[in-house]
């Protein structure tokens, strides 16, 4: 499968990060405007949850987005040889304006998507997510990840608020590199 997600945690982000950011962390919240429900902060917009781990049938399927050997085994039952793991939250956050949060918790994600993928790298294909806020951040990142075996990045649909656009000279060096190591780049409509 050339376009399959993981679900991470819902606490994923605040666990690595909150002490750091605060209320600036990517989180689950339980009330949001005076509403009581399951809402996630995605760094710049708050979303509902839904709620859908109600049934047995659900909680399996959302286990196979965080469990890998749940995901492994959901693979060989389904006749999948392998699947492309994208991010399903950080889609969201990378939207965010706060480019500091940002990086932050798109290196607890690939940290976080590094492990998952290791229970069987042949099965689970590692895509880092790599916010371009910062060109020379964006190259350390990719490189961090590209050592570790991942086999390319997604990174924002557009350029980020402020920036130039993506033919600016300023991003030369990561195209350069993702050029150079064979890597391909994906820009996906939920990210901006």
């Amino acid at each position: 499968s050339a376009d399959s997600h993981v679900m991470e945690p819902p606490d994923l982000w605040w666990n690595a990060l909150g002490e750091r950011f605060g209320e600036r962390t990517p989180r689950l919240m339980e009330e949001w405007r005076g509403e009581s429900g399951r809402f996630f902060y995605t760094g710049g917009q708050v979303r509902r949850l839904m709620d859908i781990e109600k049934d047995a049938e659900s909680r399996d399927a959302l286990e196979d987005g965080y469990v890998p050997e749940k995901r492994v085994a959901f693979q060989r039952n389904a006749g999948v040889a392998a699947e492309i793991m994208y991010t399903s939250a950080m889609l969201a956050q990378l939207r965010s304006p706060d480019a500091e949060v940002l990086q932050a918790a798109a290196a607890v994600y690939n940290d976080w998507l590094y492990d998952f993928c290791a229970y069987d790298s042949e099965r689970l294909v590692a895509i880092a997510v790599v916010p371009m806020h910062d060109p020379a951040w964006a190259v350390r990142e990719f490189d961090r990840n590209l050592a570790r075996g991942f086999r390319g990045a997604m990174i924002n649909l557009g350029a980020p608020a402020g920036r130039s656009a993506y033919r600016d000279p300023s991003y030369d060096p990561f195209w350069a590199r993702a050029a150079e190591a064979g890597a391909p780049i994906t820009l996906h409509s939920g990210s901006g």
